[in-house]
C-alpha cells in the first residue's frame, strides 16, 4: 500500500511567536516570497512578529488578515502594510496567492538621515499596526 504524504510550508517561530529567520542582511536589507496559501498547514501562515516592515498583496483569491485582535478580508488586488514588530497572520479556506515584500527599516533609508528620522521612525516606533 502506497502512502501520500505532503510537507507543508510553516512559520518557525520561538517562544514569544517572534519568526525564527531573518529577512535580509545589512548588504541586502530585504525579502520577497511568492507565497501560496494551499501549500501552507491549513490554509494558514500563523501568528508570527518579525522586526522588519512587510507589504503584501493578495493577487489572487481571498485572505482573512489578523493583527493582534483585528481581523479583516482582503481580496484580490488589495494589500496590507505590517509595521516592525507586529503580531499578526493570514488564513485562506482556499488558497491564495499572496507576494510579499520584508524589508528592514534602513531599506528605505539610512538610520543617520532626515527621511529616517522625519518618516521612519515615527512609523516604526508608534503603535501603528497595520
Amino acid at each position: 500500500m502506497e502512502t501520500i504524504e505532503q510537507a507543508y510550508n510553516k512559520i518557525l517561530t520561538d517562544e514569544n511567536l517572534m519568526e525564527s529567520i531573518t529577512h535580509g542582511t545589512n548588504r541586502y536589507p530585504f525579502d520577497f516570497f511568492y507565497d501560496d496559501l494551499a501549500l501552507f498547514d491549513f490554509n494558514c501562515i500563523e501568528w508570527h512578529w518579525h522586526t522588519e516592515l512587510e507589504f503584501v498583496y493578495v493577487e489572487s483569491g481571498t485572505v482573512t488578515f489578523w493583527s493582534g485582535e483585528k481581523h479583516f478580508v482582503l481580496s484580490e488586488g488589495n494589500g496590507v502594510f505590517i509595521n516592525s514588530k507586529i503580531l499578526h497572520r493570514f488564513h485562506s479556506p482556499d488558497g491564495a496567492i499572496i507576494p510579499n515584500f520584508l524589508c528592514m527599516p534602513c531599506f528605505i533609508s539610512p538610520e543617520d538621515s532626515l527621511i529616517y528620522s522625519k518618516y521612519i521612525q515615527p512609523v516604526i516606533s508608534s503603535s501603528l499596526t497595520f
